[in-house]
Parts: C-alpha cells; sequence; structure tokens
C-alpha cells in the first residue's frame, strides 16, 4: 500500500468518525432532552389530575386554571385552595402518575394554613412497585402564600431518563468501540509501512555497499586470470591487494550485520572487566590511526585520569570505533575530532566531538532507530547500514547507562558515552 494510498485512507476514516461520533452525540442529546421534556410533561399532567380529583373529591367548585407550577427540574407545588387529605392527595398521587408511566419514587408535603407550616408527608417508591424503606425525610421547601398547597419532590430523579436513553448510549460505546478498532488498525497500518520502507532502504544499501566491492573484486579477478606477464608482476600485485582489502570490507559490513543481530537476541554475554576509559580511547585512536591519516583527520585528545569503568573492553572498542567512523564519514574534507573522557558525578563520560556539518532536531531522535541514515537525496556517497549508533544505544543499555548527542546543523555533533561509575 502506497503513502499516499494511506494518507487517503486515514482521512477519509478520522472525517467519517467525526461524523459518526457528531451524529451519535446530536441524537443523545436530543435524546435527554426530549425524555427530559416528556418526563417533566407527564408529571405535570398527572400533578394536573390530581389537583382536579381533589377537588372533585372536597366538592370544592370552579375549575382550576393550570394549578402546577415547577419550581425545578425534580421538584413542583400544586395550588388547590382547599383542604387537603394526605392519606387522599396519596392515592390520587400514586394512582395518576403511574397512570403516566412515572416511575420515579417521589415525597409530597402538603401546606397547613392554619398553623402555616409545609407538613412532610410520606416516601412513596414507585420504581420497584412496593413501598420501600423510607429514608431520612427531606426538608422540602414552602412557598411565601398563604393558601392550600401541595409539593411533590422526584429526589431520584434521572433513572428513568436515563433507563430511556440506555440505548443511545450503548450506541455511543459501540461507536467509540469501533473508533478504538480503527485507530488500532491504522497503528498496524502505519507500522507496517515503516518496516517495508525500513526493510527497502536496507536492501537499498545493502545492495550499494556490496555491488562496488564485488565488483572491484570481478574485475581484479579478470585481471589475474589474464595471460602471464612478467612485467607485469607488481601490476598483479596491487590487484591482489585490491581483492584483499575489498574482501576484508565485505567482511566488515558483514560482521557488522551479524554483531547487530547478536545484540538484538541479547545472546551474548558480556566480559566485564575494570578499564580505564583514558587508556581504552588511546588504544582505539592508535587503532584507527591509519584510516585518520588517510582522511587527514587531526585529532585531540582530553582525557581526564583515573576514571575507571565496568565495562566489555570488546564491545566498548566497538561502540567508539562506530562513533569515529560516523565523524570520518559525514565530517569534512579534513575532520577534527576531539575525544574527551571525564568523570561527572556518578557518571563516566567519553565523548566524540567532530566539525561535521550538525544534525536537526528532527534527525537526532531517529538516529538511533535501526537502519534510519540521515537523508542526502538521491546520492549514495555515504556507506552504511545505519546500524552503527543502534549498536552503540542497544550495548549501553546492556552496560546499564546511555548514549546521548548534542548537536546543531552546522555546527558539529558530540556523541557521548554516559557509564555508571
Amino acid at each position: 500500500m502506497t503513502r499516499n494510498t494511506i494518507r487517503w485512507v486515514t482521512g477519509l476514516g478520522l472525517l467519517a468518525i467525526v461524523a459518526l461520533l457528531s451524529t451519535q452525540a446530536y441524537w443523545l442529546v436530543r435524546a435527554l432532552s426530549l425524555s427530559e421534556r416528556q418526563f417533566s410533561q407527564n408529571v405535570h399532567m398527572a400533578l394536573k389530575e390530581t389537583a382536579r380529583d381533589l377537588r372533585a373529591f372536597n366538592g370544592t367548585p370552579g375549575p382550576l386554571i393550570d394549578p402546577v407550577d415547577q419550581l425545578s427540574d425534580n421538584y413542583y407545588v400544586v395550588m388547590v385552595n382547599d383542604v387537603i387529605d394526605a392519606n387522599v392527595l396519596e392515592h390520587y398521587l400514586t394512582r395518576h402518575l403511574k397512570a403516566r408511566d412515572v416511575r420515579e419514587d417521589f415525597e409530597y408535603g402538603v401546606y397547613d394554613c392554619n398553623n402555616e407550616q409545609l407538613a412532610y408527608g410520606n416516601y412513596v417508591s414507585l420504581a420497584l412497585g412496593l413501598p420501600g424503606n423510607e429514608p431520612e425525610p427531606t426538608d422540602l421547601p414552602r412557598l411565601d402564600k398563604d393558601n392550600y398547597y401541595f409539593g411533590v419532590l422526584f429526589p431520584n430523579k434521572g433513572t428513568s431518563v436515563t433507563g430511556q436513553s440506555a440505548f443511545i448510549v450503548g450506541s455511543a460505546l459501540l461507536t467509540l468501540l469501533v473508533v478504538g478498532f480503527f485507530g488500532y488498525a491504522l497503528l498496524i497500518i502505519s507500522r507496517q509501512r515503516r518496516l517495508s520502507e525500513v526493510q527497502r532502504d536496507f536492501i537499498n544499501n545493502m545492495t550499494h555497499e556490496f555491488k562496488t566491492p564485488l565488483s572491484t573484486i570481478a574485475i581484479s579477478a579478470k585481471v589475474l586470470q589474464g595471460p602471464e606477464d612478467p612485467a607485469g608482476v607488481e601490476r598483479r600485485r596491487n590487484y591482489a591487494g585490491i581483492i584483499g582489502e575489498e574482501a576484508d570490507r565485505l567482511l566488515a559490513q558483514i560482521d557488522r550485520v551479524l554483531q547487530m543481530a547478536r545484540a538484538d537476541r541479547g545472546t551474548e554475554t558480556l566480559r566485564l572487566e575494570t578499564l580505564d576509559l583514558a587508556q581504552v580511547v588511546e588504544d582505539t585512536v592508535e587503532q584507527h590511526r591509519p584510516v585518520l591519516e588517510a582522511q587527514g583527520a587531526q585529532v585531540q585528545l582530553a582525557l581526564e585520569p583515573g576514571v575507571a569503568v565496568e565495562a566489555d573492553r570488546l564491545h566498548l572498542t566497538s561502540m567508539l570505533h562506530n562513533l569515529l567512523d560516523n565523524a570520518l564519514k559525514y565530517g569534512p574534507a579534513q575532520p577534527e575530532l576531539t575525544l574527551r573522557v571525564v568523570r561527572a558525578g556518578r557518571w563516566a563520560q567519553v565523548s566524540v566531538t567532530d566539525n561535521g556539518p550538525g544534525l536537526a532536531p528532527a534527525h537526532q531522535r531517529r538516529i538511533f532507530d535501526k537502519f534510519y541514515r540521515v537523508p542526502t537525496g538521491n546520492l549514495h556517497d555515504v556507506k552504511g547500514f545505519g546500524l552503527g549508533l543502534t549498536y552503540v544505544r542497544r550495548m549501553m543499555a546492556r552496560h546499564g547507562g546511555r548514549v546521548t548527542v548534542d548537536s546543531s546543523p552546522g555546527q558539529g555533533s558530540t556523541f557521548t558515552l554516559h557509564f555508571q561509575a
């Protein structure tokens, strides 16, 4: 799958998700609002019918025009203008609320004009259909009016509204689950694409790395296989030397890939010993001397004596060789390198500083990834598989330390190995 195809699929998927979530949110809000209005309307009608029946029971003449007043989302006051019998009131309230399909528990109180108090009536459970254990009575608010009325409070209001909206809420949760699976699928696709790119880059790099020395070896072999020329002994010796150098180069590249594979598996046992960092750095620079001199590199050493670490000599040397190789490969025509050994608190540090082109922040975050190489366009003038710094990071982790980079574009780079002293 191409990068553009993945972008189109991702974009369309995100648009579909946004549209679906927006629709779900809209219908959820609409359903809750509709349920709220339906509940309020049903309660209003039930209380109005209760007031009508109370007046008919008392024989009070004349109709009441909308005696119900809703003071809050769960508290209603009903004007009756006549004496109210609490038992009769509870009977009518229960009957009319059930008839209107209101299944919320409620409390009621009756205002007594004689003592000017709102007397608490009872707690009635409609949710279970049976009277439950009566909770602590609620102090129902009273009106600033001297008239007969009763108040009805629904203390647990919300159960019926939530129940009616359960389907919408369930659909929203299902949608979120689908979105989660979609996001996971996109993550897998993205990872597969990156792996495909890494594989392609590795094959391209390997082709370049192996093709040149193999071609050189093939040409040199043909020359050596030609007719013997007594006057060309020196020439044949040169071609034999070329074959040997290119073969060593191929072996070194193969060893690096195998070394990285062993580091990935973590099966190689570290042979730890107490090492003097300054001495190891001096030995490594000396081993690298022919390559340094061939490229005209200037090397400065700033080595603090007596800085010892517990490390594997072979891997420590290999890590320093990798850092030196990178400094030479990416440096200018005449590289300037500085190697330092210092003790900083509980850390023993060895660093390699170059005067190369430096690294942008975006590259600094990825240079330790396997097979990653700083892009150079269509050029392949810098050799390697992109495994050196990955190997350094893995080995430092196995030593209980870390590797860091400090770099700015045009200002060179400093790679530092941090060991626990």
